[in-house]
């Protein structure tokens, strides 16, 4: 009988962090060829700067964590104040399934108001990867 795999636990959160970002880092640097993340960098700053209401873009999950992702969560965050957030979430899917599109990297959203993204709902809440206008310039 096959014994099951041990995961490694981490003493510490911050160790999962470094962990983490760390991939992210030599992940980005892989993908560099043919300019992937320039492409990525350029289509989330078009996005952003098409819709007021969208304050934050976060990148989390298995592509900032590993090589082998199927496709790219992002975490948005838009305004509490947005009058119609069903035809936003409308608008900012369709703009995110035409920048996968054009680069071959579907995108898994999740969108949040500023009230639900203070919670922290996601379980890698703690460790996302800012990736809106604000932050791009230091990536």
């Amino acid at each position: 009988m096959d014994t099951p795999l041990k995961q490694k636990t981490y003493a510490y959160p911050t160790e999962l962090v470094y962990l983490i970002l760390a991939n992210y880092l030599e992940l980005f640097s892989k993908m560099n060829s043919g300019n992937t993340i320039k492409k990525i960098k350029k289509g989330i700053l078009y996005i952003h700067s098409r819709h007021h209401d969208l304050l934050e873009i976060y990148g989390f999950g298995s592509f900032f964590r590993s090589e082998e992702a199927n496709d790219c969560d992002l975490l948005l965050v838009v305004s509490n104040d947005c009058i119609d957030l069903g035809r936003l979430h409308a608008e900012l899917s369709k703009a995110f399934q035409l920048l996968g599109s054009r680069l071959s990297l579907p995108f898994d959203l999740t969108i949040l108001t500023e009230r639900e993204h203070q919670r922290k709902p996601l379980r890698e809440h703690d460790i996302l990867i800012p990736l809106s206008k604000k932050f791009l310039k230091n990536i």
